[in-house]
């Protein structure tokens, strides 16, 4: 990736690093194992640019929640699934959808705390 930007290194779990930069503009990441290998890629995408069949599911089961933070990860095998912050209230998910609209993960999301 020699024309990104702005490169911060952290180790995600002993024997994975990850990335994080901009690229043309776009907030990115790689995630790498301890031999150099890409295990996911990661960047940052608007609402409008999530597939049709995510589109609808997050109308019929996050109605009336704001969406940010909203990511394409690419595994090392090529699977794609778009991630994302849901905020309605004092309600926060972390969401994740496979490329269909399927619902993958579900989860409260904790905050974190700035550097």
């Amino acid at each position: 990736f020699p024309a990104a930007q702005k490169v911060k290194w952290s180790v995600e779990k002993p024997g994975e690093f990850e990335a994080e930069y901009k690229l043309n503009g776009v907030e990115s990441s790689v995630l790498l194992d301890a031999k150099g290998n890409i295990l996911e890629t990661e960047e940052e995408i608007k609402e409008g640019e999530l597939p049709q069949g995510v589109k609808a599911s997050i109308a019929k089961d996050f109605a009336g929640y704001k969406l940010d933070e909203i990511e394409k990860a690419t595994d090392a095998k090529g699977t794609i699934t778009f991630e994302m912050e849901a905020s309605k209230g004092k309600d926060k998910l972390e969401i994740s959808f496979d490329s269909n609209g399927k619902l993958m993960g579900k989860k409260p999301l904790k905050e974190e705390k700035e550097d």
